[in-house]
């Protein structure tokens, strides 16, 4: 009986030594073609991210990033840069222009979270340019198509803000408009 059991536990123990690295590497982002591979382009669009400091909100019509994957295992990492329409601070309405928008890095960690590091400017009418940056928590649903960020941004520049809050909500498409599922 001793053997028997010393042969059902080398026997677990090989199908655990096999499924482990295959979980360790599962794939994270697909479309309905299958698995995206790097290399492959995501957009990423909010209508909802807002930025507060302690001089306003900072909102936009829209946030949209062009991201390229660079892996999708786990975690998967996609970076590329973005733009924003219709922004304005909210306090007095003040136009605003989102000079820049690079983001450093998404990891995707699986299990619903990750993080963005990311980098954007704003020129507040002309008058006055803040630079905001951080890396910010992500969690999204599995089989998603959506992640949320929420977090600090540290802020810079002459009469700006040295912090800021930011929040939204980011819908996944391949350029032809496929949902990107995120598992």
């Amino acid at each position: 009986m001793s053997k028997k059991m010393t042969l059902l536990a080398m026997a677990v123990g090989a199908i655990a030594a096999f499924v482990a690295p295959a979980a360790a590497n599962a794939t994270i982002l697909t479309d309905s073609s299958g698995t995206l591979q790097p290399g492959a382009t995501v957009f990423a669009t909010s209508t909802n991210t807002e930025t507060t400091t302690s001089t306003g909100t900072i909102s936009c019509a829209k946030v949209e990033f062009d991201l390229t994957v660079v892996s999708n295992g786990t975690p998967a990492e996609i970076f590329g840069g973005g733009e924003a329409e219709g922004c304005k601070v909210t306090q007095n309405s003040a136009p605003i222009v989102i000079t820049l928008i690079n983001i450093e890095e998404i990891l995707i960690n699986g299990g619903g979270t990750g993080e963005m590091t990311f980098t954007f400017v704003s020129d507040i009418a002309g008058v006055l340019t803040c630079h905001f940056s951080g890396t910010v928590p992500i969690t999204y649903t599995p089989t998603t198509d959506l992640i949320h960020i929420a977090g600090g941004l540290v802020g810079a520049g002459a009469n700006c803000p040295s912090a800021a809050a930011i929040h939204g909500t980011f819908t996944l498409k391949t350029a032809n408009g496929d949902p990107v599922t995120i598992h």
